[in-house]
């Protein structure tokens, strides 16, 4: 992953639904070079998914409490989180070390609907020990995707910073020739489908006058005959 992708994924991190055209705008590159990157971005496995991130307050979810819990032993690790994300409340799980093993995130209406919850959830899956804290707000910025970043500073050699912006260029223009004769191919693809209906046409414009010949010339003889 370059810079020009860097670029690409910071933009997408701050609005996933940017436009290919906005992306290339952005990084100075064409549009078709930059839908490539973007494909290659997705079945590579560096973009996941695209997604939004709702405001949980506006849906009504004051409540956001951070449960470390400590699961009961005769549990299969597999049925336990099973049941954890049928629980539509439950909208973050993730194992740790130490004394508890999950933390597990819930977001709900209220105070009264937290106690419920988990009480619910003592009663369903056992749990052996349980704390709670309930979280106040979140700092600005934050929670925050990883952030790409490749920074040319970082390395210390002049050298290898030109051998590196060299390497750099040479990519981008293979990658800027690679796409034009790609363009071009379906260019020539193109013409010659349609020189090929063309010849086509002719032909079936020849038969059809060369048969509208024939039958005059049968229907005079024919006369002459008579």
């Amino acid at each position: 992953m370059d810079e020009i992708d860097s670029q690409i994924l910071r933009a997408l991190i701050i609005d996933s639904r940017a436009s290919v055209t906005e992306l290339s705008e952005l990084v100075g590159k064409s549009h078709s070079a930059t839908r490539q990157r973007l494909h290659k971005l997705s079945t590579d496995g560096t973009i996941e998914k695209f997604t939004i991130e709702v405001n949980s307050e506006v849906l009504g979810l004051a409540v956001d409490a951070v449960v470390d819990i400590k699961s009961p032993g005769h549990w299969p690790i597999g049925e336990f989180d099973a049941a954890l994300l049928n629980r539509p409340e439950v909208v973050d799980v993730i194992y740790l070390t130490g004394d508890f093993d999950y933390q597990i995130r819930v977001n709900c209406k209220s105070a009264e609907e937290l106690n419920n919850i988990l009480h619910t959830l003592r009663t369903e899956l056992e749990f052996e020990e349980v704390n709670v804290r309930v979280a106040l707000g979140t700092a600005p910025g934050f929670p925050r995707s990883i952030q790409p970043d490749f920074e040319m500073g970082q390395i210390v050699s002049p050298i290898v910073v030109a051998e590196v912006a060299e390497v750099a260029e040479v990519a981008e223009v293979e990658e800027e020739e690679e796409v034009e004769e790609e363009e071009e191919v379906r260019r020539r693809r193109s013409r010659r489908r349609r020189r090929s209906r063309r010849r086509r046409s002719r032909r079936r414009s020849a038969c059809r006058c060369h048969k509208s010949s024939t039958s005059f010339r049968h229907s005079k003889s024919t006369i002459l005959i008579f």
